[in-house]
């Protein structure tokens, strides 16, 4: 059988199941979507279900089928359906012994309560029936629970222990046929990597979520490039030519191609056309890598760090951002689906960074319960935040223009997860989508194209703004979490009042909608 075909527009990996396995499988053939039409994806795709199939062959033929049969022929006889998956799957296996540990808390919940009313209804019947042998109400009563613990409650233990016997014997015949480990070909397959020196620099480091996964990211893609399982293992070598592998790494993928490893992703991209990784991304993944090693070695768990000797990576001069002018903001403010269509996440997302200078990271970690009312003011209480500075977490007040138009209700009202409702990307940042929906939509619909005009932009325009209506420096520093410029001004902090009053000092460029 032809392994790898293409039906309609998809490709698809298929191989015959081998005739001793059929009776087992109770299918002549496996059929995986490879869910692209690309056939150079196909083929690197092909080859990691080869190896799954090759293993899930030795795995099926381990397993004996008279254990099988007679595993199933027990969960009948409990009542318990056999699950759709087969109790050889790791699916089936896992919702068997679920339903029996279900089966084993209710048998044991139902006996305590059938054992507490009939201990009631016992002694009352006892008491009544020793009272000419027990003439003290006392004594009779602790007869009548004497009687009861050591008579009754033995031969119910007794029921009870054969109905748990028998489902803790069921529980042994499922995990006796329970899957063997087998490698799966995702993601988090790469990620159970041992990675305990990832562990320990998160640990000590406390990075926010974003660079905690790029971190990771960067390590793992050191660990595919090195061959290696575990980072103690990468040496100098390593480190050299995954710097250079980066150097032709792809800026850009599809989602597949998240699915497999580095070296696959320069096999997949050799020969073609594509923009390679900026030298600025090569040096911030080499960076958090070496940070990585740095922490193993100043805790004793690494002799020396396979970076010593090797210079960072440098890159150009990135673009110089600008802030948008008032006209941009306008035409931003008119364009659909900010000027009449529904007032959602995209559309305050947008204002919230004109009115308050908030990074679009910050404003898409914000939870309905970070926004806080105190003292007349509401805010943003993002001091608990992992953040990309410590001068980052702190309290942000929501322009009166915004909750004039009922932006606090509207807020309240969101999913507990995010107020934005934006999803984090494949690495997990939860603000990855979010850039590329926003910026994307600046280019291809309002019309603001060029490098030095992205999101970040609104920022910029916020600390103009700031200084237009003036607003102390030390003021707008501590609205937009700027560090200040000196020792002192790392100590204390404004009082929320304070803050709100100016940036209500501010007129914004355009009228907020309000909710309905």
């Amino acid at each position: 059988m032809k392994r790898l075909n293409k039906i309609g527009e998809r490709y698809y990996y298929q191989r015959a199941v081998p005739t001793d396995l059929q009776e087992t499988v109770n299918k002549k053939k496996w059929s995986v979507s490879l869910k692209t039409d690309s056939l150079r994806v196909a083929e690197i795709a092909a080859k990691r279900w080869d190896i799954f199939y090759d293993q899930e062959i030795v795995r099926l033929r381990s397993v004996d089928q008279q254990e099988l049969l007679n595993a199933e022929a027990t969960l009948r006889a409990l009542g318990i359906p056999v699950p759709p998956d087969p109790l050889y799957s790791k699916e089936g296996n896992d919702k068997a012994l679920q339903e029996l540990s279900k089966r084993l808390r209710r048998l044991e919940g139902a006996f305590k309560d059938d054992r507490d009313e009939s201990r009631v209804d016992f002694l009352k019947i006892a008491e009544r029936g020793l009272s000419e042998i027990v003439p003290d109400k006392y004594e009779r009563r602790d007869v009548a629970r004497e009687l009861f613990d050591g008579t009754l409650t033995p031969l119910a233990e007794r029921a009870l222990e054969g109905d748990r016997n028998q489902l803790q014997q069921a529980r042994e015949q499922v995990s006796d046929i329970a899957p063997t480990d087998t490698p799966e070909m995702t993601k988090k397959r790469r990620e159970a990597l041992k990675t305990d020196l990832v562990d320990l620099w998160v640990e000590t480091s406390k990075p926010t979520e974003q660079t905690e996964g790029d971190t990771r990211n960067a390590t793992k893609e050191l660990l595919e490039f090195s061959g290696q399982d575990d980072l103690r293992d990468v040496k100098k070598e390593d480190v050299v030519g995954w710097v250079d592998a980066l150097r032709r790494f792809p800026a850009r993928r599809k989602k597949l191609e998240w699915e497999i490893s580095f070296r696959q992703v320069l096999e997949l991209y050799d020969g073609r056309t594509y923009t390679p990784l900026s030298s600025k991304s090569i040096q911030k993944r080499f960076n958090l890598a070496q940070a990585v090693f740095s922490r193993a070695v100043k805790d004793g768990r690494l002799d020396s760090s396979p970076f010593n000797g090797i210079s960072t990576p440098s890159f150009e001069a990135t673009v110089l951002r600008k802030p948008f002018t008032i006209p941009m903001i306008k035409q931003i403010f008119s364009t659909e689906p900010l000027a009449t269509g529904k007032l959602d996440g995209f559309y305050w997302t947008n204002a919230l960074a004109l009115s308050s200078g908030m990074r679009l990271g910050e404003i898409c970690l914000c939870k309905p319960v970070d926004l806080v009312h105190q003292d007349g003011v509401w805010f943003f209480d993002m001091t608990a935040f992992k953040l990309k500075t410590l001068s980052s977490r702190r309290r942000v007040p929501v322009h009166r223009d915004l909750i004039d138009a009922g932006f606090d209700k509207w807020a309240k009202k969101q999913p507990a997860a995010s107020i934005m409702g934006f999803k984090p990307d494949s690495k997990g940042s939860p603000s990855g989508l979010a850039s590329k929906v926003v910026n994307r939509w600046f280019s291809s619909k309002v019309g603001i194209s060029g490098e030095e005009y992205v999101f970040h932009s609104y920022r910029h325009l916020f600390k103009d703004l700031c200084r237009e209506f003036g607003i102390a420096k030390d003021v707008h520093d501590r609205l937009t979490g700027h560090a200040g410029d000196n020792v002192g001004s790392g100590y204390g902090d404004f009082p929320i009042k304070v803050l709100s009053d100016a940036v209500n000092k501010i007129a914004l460029p355009i009228k907020i909608r309000k909710a309905g």
